[in-house]
């Protein structure tokens, strides 16, 4: 694990070596009106965080599909780093991601 400075002075953990690709954030109940919030807040600090993915996955493809548009939207509209995927089965939004967050 890499720590060090951003100029802006905030920690800056880097949980990759050099060379390996930005790493993927998996939100399982991905439909949950908390998430555009939680993937605003990612947005913002993609770059310190090395974030080049957030799958979202919920089993009610309905709210999957309204929240994670809008997500998506989001995501372009803040630069287009994050890549904002929808699953509705948790095995390919869970396959590499380095962290998982639930929501229930």
């Amino acid at each position: 694990m890499n720590y060090g400075m951003s100029n802006a002075g905030e920690a800056r953990i880097s949980c990759h070596r050099r060379g390996e690709k930005k790493m993927k954030i998996a939100i399982i109940g991905g439909g949950s009106t908390y998430t555009p919030e939680l993937l605003d807040g990612l947005c913002a600090r993609a770059e310190a965080l090395d974030v080049r993915e957030v799958a979202l996955m919920d089993l009610d493809g309905h709210r999957l599909g309204r929240v994670g548009r809008f997500c998506q939207r989001l995501a372009a509209r803040r630069g287009g780093a994050v890549r904002v995927t929808l699953h509705e089965e948790a095995g390919p939004a869970l396959d590499g991601a380095s962290f998982v967050v639930t929501q229930i």
